[in-house]
């Protein structure tokens, strides 16, 4: 039997031009967050919340208190939405995994 985070790590994860905005922007304000650190926020994340629109988030450590935020969509790919630096706090609490 195949498990969801084996189905996961199957499929393409493709990138919005968004998405792509956000890591340059990201990294002219001091963040250098890779397309390689998205995958691995996706495929291994430390939690997972729930979005609007049937979107889900990723969250990975980065540190001192900082997550890698990753707003995907999910059917045939996953579709990266948008990323961001955000503090752990503000969504832990929000967990489902």
């Amino acid at each position: 039997m195949i498990q969801w985070s084996q189905l996961k790590m199957a499929k393409e994860i493709v990138f919005t031009e968004h998405a792509v905005f956000k890591l340059r922007l990201l990294k002219d304000h001091g963040f250098t967050i890779t397309k390689e650190m998205v995958r691995n926020t996706i495929r291994r994340p430390d939690f997972t919340t729930e979005e609007k629109y049937g979107r889900m988030a990723t969250h990975k450590d980065l540190y001192g208190g900082l997550v890698i935020r990753v707003i995907y969509d999910e059917d045939v790919n996953i579709v990266v939405v948008t990323v961001m630096v955000a503090r752990r706090e503000k969504y832990e609490r929000d967990k489902i995994r």
